[in-house]
Order: C-alpha cells, then sequence, then structure tokens
C-alpha cells in the first residue's frame, strides 16, 4: 500500500464551509435513500457502529440515527472542521474534529459495519495532483482497516471522464482551482468553482474503480446516474472532457475472512 509522506490536505474555504452546512441538511434524506438498500441488511444487528468521514453539519448522520432508532447504533462523525450544529447533536452523535489521514490512528481496525464518504473524497487536495491522488489511495486503504469483514463503504461522488487520456480532466480541475494567483482564482469563481484558489481533485469512473479494488474492495453495488451534466459545452471543451456524471452511488464491500 502507498504511504502518505506528510498530512497536508486542505481545509476548505469559508465560503465551502458555509455552504456544505446548508448542503449537508438539505440532501440528508437523499443520501438515506442512496443506501437503503445496505441498511436494510444490517439494520437487525446486535450493534451498529457506523463512521460518517467529512459528516459537516451532522444532519445525514442524525437521520441514520432516526433510522435505525439508536438502540442498537453508534454513529461517529469526522471531520477536519467543526461546524455549530455538533452542539445540538452530541447528546447522541459522536463527533470528532480530525483530520482523515489520521482515521487508522483514532480506530482500532475492524471498528466499523459502515463507512460513509458523501461528495467529501474530491476535498482530500494536497500540494500537487498526483500527491492528492496518492493521499487518497492512501486513506482508501486506512478507511479498509478500520471496516469490519463484511463490512461496507458506502461513496457518493461525481465522475469526470476525459477525453482521449482519462485523467486530464481530473488534473485539469485541480491545476485551475488549487491555483491561488488572484486573476485565476476570480475566473474560477466566475466559472462556477466553489473551491478556487483550495482546489478540488474530482476523478473519472476508471480511477475510482482502480482506486477500490487496488485497496481490496469488491464493488456491490454501482448506481450510476444516468443523465449526463448539464455543464455548458464551452466548459467541457475548456476541460478536456468525454462526460461528466454527477451524484454517482460506490457501494463497496470489504470481503470477509476465510
Amino acid at each position: 500500500m502507498k504511504q502518505i509522506k506528510e498530512q497536508n490536505i486542505r481545509l476548505i474555504n469559508e465560503r465551502q464551509h458555509t455552504l456544505y452546512e446548508t448542503y449537508e441538511k438539505r440532501f440528508s434524506i437523499y443520501y438515506l435513500s442512496l443506501y437503503e438498500r445496505i441498511l436494510k441488511t444490517v439494520k437487525t444487528k446486535t450493534e451498529i457502529k457506523i463512521l460518517d468521514i467529512g459528516g459537516a453539519s451532522g444532519h445525514f448522520a442524525m437521520e441514520l440515527y432516526s433510522y435505525f432508532e439508536a438502540s442498537n447504533c453508534k454513529i461517529v462523525v469526522l471531520d477536519s472542521l467543526k461546524y455549530d450544529t455538533w452542539s445540538m447533536f452530541s447528546d447522541k452523535i459522536d463527533f470528532i474534529k480530525a483530520s482523515v489521514d489520521d482515521v487508522n490512528q483514532l480506530f482500532a481496525e475492524n471498528t466499523f459495519d459502515i463507512i460513509f464518504a458523501n461528495r467529501v473524497v474530491h476535498h482530500f487536495v494536497r500540494k500537487t495532483w498526483k500527491e492528492t491522488v496518492d493521499g487518497i489511495y492512501g486513506i482508501i486503504g486506512n478507511i479498509y482497516s478500520v471496516l469490519r469483514p463484511g463490512g461496507y463503504f458506502c461513496v457518493s461522488d461525481h465522475f469526470y471522464n476525459g477525453f482521449i487520456y482519462d485523467k486530464i480532466t481530473s488534473i485539469i480541475i485541480y491545476e485551475l482551482t488549487a491555483c491561488k494567483i488572484t486573476a485565476i482564482k476570480k475566473v474560477c469563481q466566475k466559472l462556477g468553482a466553489e473551491s478556487a484558489g483550495t482546489g478540488v481533485c474530482f476523478l473519472s469512473k476508471n480511477m475510482w474503480m482502480k482506486l477500490l479494488s487496488g485497496n481490496s474492495f469488491k464493488i456491490a453495488f454501482l448506481v450510476e446516474n444516468k443523465k449526463l451534466s448539464d455543464m455548458k459545452i464551452y466548459k467541457k471543451v475548456l476541460l478536456f472532457s468525454k462526460s461528466i456524471r454527477m451524484n454517482n452511488t460506490i457501494i463497496c464491500k470489504k470481503p470477509t475472512l476465510t
């Protein structure tokens, strides 16, 4: 497994912080519906442990709490930033402010039955695109280690597939949004990039599949959004994009011990 040399994930900016708190509340029930087929299979367990990585406001965690009726479920939210809503839910949910880099130091091996990562992996941005992709690979490996055999890793994210060279769109978006030059930041902001000046790293479908299989995960379900992004044609040309599919769901399983 690749090693992460330095913990240098960039924090999201203040605008993103506010936006994601609102977004998490608005779409928490939608996230729950994405994973219902898996939630049903574990609901009958006598004890369930869940980790929500990048859980932001905690509203999705609270939907999980209600779904499981809390009697047999322990839920932990891990995020690098603290949200005001945490104090409202802290009697029901455990909140930890820490980097996802530390997930395997915070928790023992084989701890969780389900781990969620809703639209957050593309924010694990580092100094360069390559360091970012290598860092994501290492994080997925650490997630695998704290997941119990037979447990599920549930992901909601976007696929940015490049034209001719599959990774090209991912690279271009990273380089543009991670750039701190004022003029480029302003242009990116006008084009709709909330992450301008901080960076974002969207992966292609093929990159996602290699990332997960390379960390020994088995794909249990893949629900790819059939609708292509309605991004304007000039943006697709600028990004050398073959196709962009938003809000895809990947449910992976850690194989059971033999």
